[in-house]
């Protein structure tokens, strides 16, 4: 274990740590200085010995360690426990005794227990250490300072600088917390301060850094970032005990080795939010322990008893405290801020209201388990589901639950599969709650999250929810019986109750061998019905809002997409069981280039995609379709376009930075490049069988509502896409019997097979497609054969009823097995060196399509040999765009290397150019209208309840200012399985948060030249608030863009950017001779007389790029893309 910490401490480019080692990480630690003496700053025990003779416990340790071998009831073990780790005065203390009783019962019950032979195989390891006289001298006269604390009634064994703890046993860092905490802050900071005699290293570093060790099978660690601790760093490696020896893989589960003030003080006898909050807040970290147990916190709350207010003290407490700034401040201060808020906004915020009143949304307990704690998060923010909306109390009565790594990632290893098992079989008590595994939904299951359920709060069994949730005894392939009941819990919103009487059931279209189903998971909807679910979430259909030609549903027990038909409208049955744009990726980028899509055609539309971010920052037409395309949907930018110049305005100039900033990150890492005339969209099928094989109808809307019909051949696919059959080439027609669906994909119900199933395998309950229409984009080649992605044998059913422990099986193996993102790569690997056609990569393509059904088929295509022999196949090396540090890498010579590189490169010359852009912020007078003084104490007072309400969003999801907030949709912080969530939730609080604050401010009837001047007076406000970067809320005044603006003259269409353009190339400038240098081939083409903006140029070497395949080309639209990035700058 000294040599894991070693390596550790190598891989963290720690260069030299302080050492803290507590019982037998004390032994781990004397090892660990035996082994690396040089890179020590200090070396503290505790509560540890150095072995031999005089390192055995004596009889009554000995005595009670037997014991906990036999005991088995709860209660004895924690009263043996006690005896053995602490001093009578601490035992004969009345509270210090109850206070560590409930701790260990808690621990007793909630942790994985220790098999016996796990328990024998620590307590052998404790005595077989031994660190001989000759190896403690060596370690005495080492070139660093020694500190020892022990209990007086435990054993000492090593001699330095002694600390007695009066009084205490074992676990001293239970007992003397404080004492012990304070020991090391001093004898760390006369280290620090070189004030300890020991010569110690000068290098130091800004923060300081603690790692809690904890040893099992496989290292396990997390760490604590602790800034301005000291002068300079300190690395401190606080070792705890481990198992070393005669232990199975799964004896290493659910150790609990988390010290005494990360552990969570014990408050049983108050409510549940209050024990929630309690341990949400501790769950930051033992900073923040030791503050809320030391100061007043506690009896200020416990003066009220509304679970409410104490939820919200804790919570925000929290918010405080996680903020690497904050980790050391005292709490006490913030709290009387904090308590005033919650009367003076809270309580009127409209996230309060809506708290209270949404159906569609729902707050739960949120618990992380590692394999060494239990982090309580805060209430997760949800959307609804069938089940949420059936159980009583589900704020109290549903938990998410997920397991991660002490990292905070997703956790993969074997070993830990029998530490999940224990809580899915077992559930878990937290307080007086035991919470139980119920479900999960069907895109949790990868990310190791579940649903937990109290049947105490829910008022009935897990068996009667299970069974109300559905009857699937019929289903009894486990894999699919799993799957299926995962469909109550899909994020669903409620919309309207459709009498059975209204719905029918129709058979589906089959081929004429009844191999291929034609209508797999679509139905119809009248359009009456349609408007009816429209309107009731809210879409003003008499107004002319929006209204999809498809629904995706879920009804009694159906689950599919639904379009519409207007034949059904006034008849008996009308009930038979979105347009976004498009970015590439590499799979399609693969797919594309081995049709014969031209390297150089789909290097011009990245260069084209980067281009139109840049022209953002000097062009007000390319600023204002950024924004729109890439911002959360609620800023009014109609009327903001009336501003003349927003890339340098200072709110609107950080938007398109930071979204800048974001696509060119997914350009470089995913080569995710913006297709203008391309979308995704769900796939019916042709009801009326007017279409041929090989014929599709589509119908886009474009921003201002207007519909085209496209004709003529479309690219069609749909992720993930290995197989170079999965890209169909088919042809777009008109027909006039479909002119009423719109923004969907139309399939025919004619031919020898489903183009839908052809299709990476898919079908239409649900799946959205890949569709391009560019002309440079859609291949000329013959569509390959498609694979048969059902070719293979069927799973065989059970011939008696799934049972939860077969549902649990196939969870445990999902979990285990999950090996999709990693064949995936080793697929982009293959492609790579063989080619997308060879041999290999088309096995693993079926492979990989074979492991993305496990969840429903509960079959893996491979081993774990058979994946290190794929590995194997892939080799050594990896291409330069794969970004892997651990593999040699070699320039990929096709065309994601290419594209890697140039956007790499531009991306750099990016960071480099506004890496440090100014952030001051100025007022333009010309928005300060007449008399706008007379509005500034309301405005402050509006802008304070504002800012108030846009805290609480960021704070609640996790984002560091409204910047990053309003640019969630694309943010890099954040995982793709969790945008969309947080998008739709986010952004339909913001709009209701910006319907409140408008309807104040329209609250008095005045004038409009006096609503001007309110206007002008909110934007004063936001623009001379000092509060801090993050806290400021520069979107305030736009949200009044119409009076603010009013005054504005539109301005005309990029006049001063033509002009710059042309000034930039016109004969007598420097540019034009640098290009003339630099680039004369480039120059050579444009023909002699002509007056050519810089704009022109880039097209004419695009177009020259495509029409030649030209490379250089390329190479000159990037140097000049380069040349725009500088001269924007200046």
């Amino acid at each position: 274990m000294a040599k894991d910490a070693l390596e550790l401490i190598d891989h963290l480019g720690w260069s030299q740590c302080h050492v803290v080692g507590i019982s037998m990480g004390g032994m781990i630690a004397l090892e660990f200085a035996l082994l690396a003496n040089r890179r020590i700053l200090s070396l503290t025990l505790m509560a540890t010995h150095a072995g031999g003779l005089i390192g055995q416990a004596p009889l009554i340790g000995m005595y009670h360690i037997i014991r906990s071998f036999i005991i088995r009831d709860d209660d004895e073990l924690v009263k043996n426990a006690l005896d053995m780790l602490y001093g009578r005065k601490t035992l004969n203390d009345p509270d210090k005794r109850q206070y560590f009783y409930d701790y260990h019962l808690e621990r007793f019950r909630t942790r994985v227990p220790l098999s016996m032979v796990g328990s024998f195989g620590h307590m052998f390891a404790v005595q077989r250490h031994y660190i001989n006289y000759a190896d403690l001298l060596k370690i005495r006269y080492s070139n660093f300072p020694c500190l020892v604390m022990v209990g007086t009634e435990d054993r000492l064994t090593l001699g330095c600088r002694l600390v007695k703890l009066e009084h205490a046993g074992h676990d001293v860092i239970g007992e003397c917390a404080e004492q012990v905490n304070q020991e090391l802050l001093e004898f760390f900071e006369s280290i620090d301060l070189k004030s300890h005699p020991s010569q110690i290293s000068s290098e130091y570093a800004a923060e300081v850094r603690a790692l809690e060790l904890c040893c099992q099978h496989r290292t396990h660690c997390f760490v604590y970032n602790l800034v301005g601790f000291f002068k300079g760093l300190v690395l401190g490696l606080i070792l705890y005990g481990a198992l070393t020896s005669g232990l199975t893989k799964s004896d290493f589960v659910g150790i609990d080795l988390c010290t005494r003030c990360m552990n969570h003080f014990q408050i049983s006898s108050y409510t549940f939010t209050y024990q929630y909050g309690w341990h949400m807040l501790n769950s930051v970290g033992c900073h923040v322990y030791n503050q809320i147990i030391n100061n007043n916190i506690l009896q200020l709350l416990n003066e009220n008893n509304n679970d409410e207010f104490i939820y919200y003290i804790f919570e925000r407490l929290r918010r405080f405290m996680v903020l690497p700034e904050n980790i050391f401040l005292p709490l006490q201060y913030k709290l009387p801020t904090i308590k005033n808020s919650y009367n003076d906004f809270y309580l009127d915020s409209t996230i309060y209201k809506m708290d209270k009143t949404w159906i569609n949304y729902v707050r739960i307990p949120w618990f992380c388990f590692t394999p060494t704690r239990l982090i309580v998060k805060p209430f997760k923010f949800m959307r609804s589901n069938r089940v949420f909306r059936y159980v009583s109390n589900v704020s109290q009565s549903m938990a998410l639950v997920e397991f991660r790594d002490d990292t905070g990632s997703a956790y993969f290893s074997k070993e830990l599969v029998a530490f999940l098992k224990y809580y899915l079989n077992n559930g878990f008590w937290f307080g007086n709650r035991h919470y139980i595994y119920l479900h999960h939904a069907q895109s949790q299951v990868r990310q190791k999250q579940f649903y937990f359920y109290c049947e105490d709060e829910g008022k009935m069994t897990r068996e009667t929810l299970e069974s109300w949730m559905g009857n699937f005894d019929d289903e009894r392939l486990p894999a699919k019986n799993t799957a299926r009941r995962t469909q109550p819990f899909s994020s669903t919103e409620v919309t309207i109750e459709i009498d059975r009487k209204l719905v029918d059931v129709i058979p589906d279209l089959r081929t004429t061998d009844g191999k291929y189903n034609f209508t797999d998971g679509v139905g119809q909807i009248s359009s009456d019905l349609n408007h009816m679910i429209h309107k009731s979430i809210g879409i003003h259909v008499e107004k002319g809002e929006y209204v999809s030609s498809v629904l995706q549903i879920r009804y009694g027990g159906c689950k599919g997409t639904i379009a519409i038909n207007p034949q059904l409208d006034g008849k008996k049955k009308q009930l038979l069981i979105r347009p976004s744009n498009l970015c590439l990726n590499r799979e399609v980028i693969n797919l594309l280039s081995y049709r014969g899509i031209s390297n150089e055609h789909i290097l011009v539309f990245q260069l084209r995609n980067i281009l139109w971010l840049i022209a953002s920052l000097f062009s007000n037409k390319s600023a204002l379709c950024v924004l729109r395309d890439k911002i959360l949907h609620v800023l009014p930018w109609l009327q903001i376009s009336r501003h003349s110049n927003l890339s340098s305005e200072p709110f609107f100039r950080r938007l398109l930075l930071t979204t800048i900033t974001n696509n060119l990150h997914q350009i470089v890492t995913r080569a995710h490049i913006r297709v203008p005339k391309a979308r995704y969209m769900f796939g019916i099928v042709d009801e009326y069988k007017v279409l041929k094989e090989g014929q599709v109808f589509i119908q886009i809307t474009d921003e201002d509502g207007h519909k085209t019909i496209l004709e003529g051949p479309v690219a069609i696919t749909k992720n993930p896409c290995h197989h170079p059959g999965d890209l169909r080439v088919l042809r777009a027609v008109n027909e006039k019997t479909l002119h009423h669906l719109y923004d969907v994909l139309v399939f025919p119900q004619q031919g020898s097979r489903p183009h839908a199933s052809e299709i990476s395998g898919s079908d239409l309950d649900g799946d959205e497609y890949t569709v391009i229409w560019d002309p440079t984009l859609v291949p000329i080649s013959p569509n390959p054969t498609p694979y048969e992605y059902d070719s293979g044998p069927s799973p065989k059913p059970l011939n008696r009823i799934v049972t939860r422990n077969d549902r649990l099986k196939v969870i445990l193996d999902i979990c285990e097995q999950d090996n999709l993102g990693r064949l995936s790569n080793i697929h982009l690997v293959l492609v790579d060196q063989l080619g997308i056609d060879s041999e290999e990569a088309i096995l693993l393509a079926a492979g990989l399509s074979q492991e993305l059904d496990s969840v429903k088929s509960g079959e893996h295509p491979y081993t774990s040999d058979q994946i290190k022999n794929i590995v194997n196949t892939a080799g050594t090396t990896r291409p330069d765009f794969m970004q892997i540090s651990d593999y040699e890498v070699y320039q990929s010579p096709k065309i994601l290397g290419k594209l890697f590189r140039s956007a790499h490169h531009l991306n750099d010359t990016f960071k480099n150019a506004f890496s440090n852009d100014n952030n001051d912020i100025s007022l333009d007078r010309n928005l300060l209208h007449t008399g706008y003084e007379e509005y500034i104490d309301f405005a402050q007072s509006l802008y304070k309840r504002y800012q108030f309400e846009m805290l609480e969003i960021i704070g609640s999801y996790g984002f560091s200012n409204e910047i990053d907030l309003f640019c969630c949709i694309e943010s890099r912080n954040m995982k793709a399985n969790e945008r969309s969530d947080i998008q739709q939730t986010a952004q339909q609080l913001l709009k209701e948060i910006f319907q409140n604050i408008r309807k104040s401010f329209n609250n008095d009837l005045i004038t409009y030249h006096k609503v001007k001047a309110k206007a002008a007076a909110c934007y004063y406000v936001a623009y001379t608030d000092t509060s801090g970067k993050d806290k400021r809320m520069l979107s305030f005044p736009w949200l009044f863009a119409a009076p603010l603006l009013v005054d504005y003259s539109i301005a005309s269409e990029d006049k001063e950017t033509n002009d710059f353009m042309e000034y930039m190339l016109n004969s007598n400038s420097k540019s034009y001779h640098y290009l003339k240098k630099q680039l004369p081939s480039m120059m050579n083409l444009l023909p002699n007389g002509k007056q050519f903006t810089f704009m022109k140029i880039l097209e004419i070497c695009f177009e020259s790029a495509c029409a030649t395949n030209n490379e250089q080309m390329i190479n000159y639209a990037e140097t000049l893309i380069e040349m725009l990035i500088a001269i924007v700058k200046t």
